[in-house]
């Protein structure tokens, strides 16, 4: 994903319904451009994106990672929160995986497999 992701020194890590249970969390991150990471998260993207739409504009970027850390078989796909669930739906993988949502995450340029 490139460097910089917690460009204002903060990434916060739940799942999603560590986030639902600390909403106020949620609200903070995005009111002071922090950084979101969803563990596990592919498997309720539709929640999600309904979820975050309460705090997040839909154009805020988001990056969809499969397989993290395995080098022969991980992907990103880069998007918004807007474009999550249709990104998700072109991925065969729905378990494995991390999403990042935050404005850090707007024209990042990384290393690695990109889903189109």
């Amino acid at each position: 994903m490139g460097n910089g992701i917690a460009c204002n020194g903060t990434l916060v890590v739940a799942t999603l319904r560590g986030l639902k249970e600390e909403s106020a969390m949620v609200k903070a991150t995005e009111q002071k451009d922090k950084t979101l990471c969803i563990f596990m998260g592919l498997k309720d993207v539709p929640a999600l994106v309904s979820f975050l739409k309460k705090w997040y504009p839909g154009e805020t970027a988001a990056c969809l990672i499969y397989k993290a850390g395995y080098a022969a078989s991980e992907l990103l796909a880069r998007t918004t929160i807007d474009g999550m669930a249709a990104a998700a739906n072109k991925a065969k993988e729905k378990f494995l995986g991390l999403i990042y949502v935050g404005p850090c995450l707007a024209g990042g340029h990384g290393s690695g497999r990109v889903v189109e």
